[in-house]
């Protein structure tokens, strides 16, 4: 029996098209992109291709981009086995992750990915990882959101996006990779997640909220751009700090800030500016931004800590739960170094 997989074309490089003002996502893309596959590999499955009304760039997404696609998975969950999400790479890392957390305990494998070259020029990726992305869908063991590019699989909430004109434009530099797609498909099994011993029934709303933002600690960054933020409506805020979580413990307004906002009930997350690394509290600057508050962001990238506080602020008011959640391994993000 074949496998029914559900198709998103969200847009994205893939297939975008020429314009007068450059490339564009472009419309009915699907068909004929899968028909060009070939029978061999189409022969396996039975597709179900939704187009979305608004293609985009992915450097347009927003939150509410990435709830509509976990609401499409939802609504299609039951009638198929597995889940292909075609998107642009500019922000592929961040819906990866964000569908990981509205998602949680799939039993069934969401695989994103898209391309760095467009279909219609030569050299494309878009064939290559499509066909890759389809092999993984098709392996029992994965049950969780995976992000496919080049000769690799990703857990989407440890991807990032480290190469902007590479094919192989996707690492998850603090994980292993889930798989490596050789003259076989190479799954990782020790790093897979289990699948769940019974089904989820996941409460999504229909409106997403934007409330977190993410500020980059620079020599004589002052208290103002933390105080812009939550003055402007953001209830979290990813701090990123230097090395293992290192902040000018000197600067005694912006400390005093931070202390002031999380006795408010403002959360603030500390992670660690460096591509490989984690938060550590050994050095005296860093465990000063603890004593105001900070909450720690281990070993995850910038768009799992992200997305993983937006979904959690948007589930609960609590703030007390919020950085209890936070701070635990919910769906794979977390990993020791």
């Amino acid at each position: 029996m074949s496998k029914r997989v559900y198709v998103a074309y969200t847009g994205g490089t893939l297939g975008m098209q020429a314009s007068e003002n450059g490339f564009v996502p472009a419309r009915n893309f699907l068909e004929p992109f899968f028909t060009s596959l070939g029978s061999a590999i189409t022969s396996q499955f039975s597709f179900t291709f939704n187009e979305y009304a608004e293609l985009i760039d992915s450097s347009n997404a927003t939150p509410q981009d990435w709830l509509d696609i976990a609401r499409d998975i939802k609504a299609h969950y039951q009638d198929h086995d597995a889940f292909l999400i075609l998107h642009g790479t500019d922000t592929m890392a961040y819906t990866a992750s964000a569908l990981s957390f509205w998602l949680q305990g799939l039993d069934k494998p969401v695989v994103i990915t898209g391309s760095q070259i467009p279909f219609c020029l030569e050299r494309s990726d878009a064939v290559s990882n499509v066909t890759n992305a389809l092999s993984w869908l098709k392996m029992e063991a994965l049950s969780e959101v995976g992000l496919c590019f080049h000769d690799r699989l990703l857990r989407g909430n440890a991807s990032s996006k480290v190469k902007a004109t590479q094919l192989d434009a996707f690492d998850s530099l603090n994980q292993p990779w889930l798989g490596k797609m050789a003259i076989k498909p190479k799954l990782n099994y020790a790093n897979l997640l289990p699948k769940p011993i019974s089904g989820s029934d996941w409460q999504l709303p229909k409106q997403a909220d934007n409330n977190v933002a993410v500020l980059r600690i620079f020599p004589g960054m002052t208290a103002n751009l933390l105080k812009c933020a939550f003055d402007s409506g953001y209830t979290g805020v990813i701090l990123q700090s230097y090395g293992t979580g290192n902040a000018p413990d000197k600067d005694l307004e912006l400390l005093q800030t931070i202390e002031g906002y999380t006795a408010e009930g403002k959360i603030i997350v500390n992670l660690s500016q460096c591509p490989y690394g984690e938060v550590d509290s050994a050095y005296a600057t860093g465990s000063r931004l603890a004593q105001a508050g900070v909450i720690s962001g281990n070993t995850m990238t910038v768009e799992a800590a992200f997305t993983k506080l937006h979904v959690l602020l948007q589930q609960s008011t609590d703030r007390d739960d919020v950085m209890k959640l936070f701070q635990q391994n919910l769906c794979g993000e977390l990993s020791q170094l």
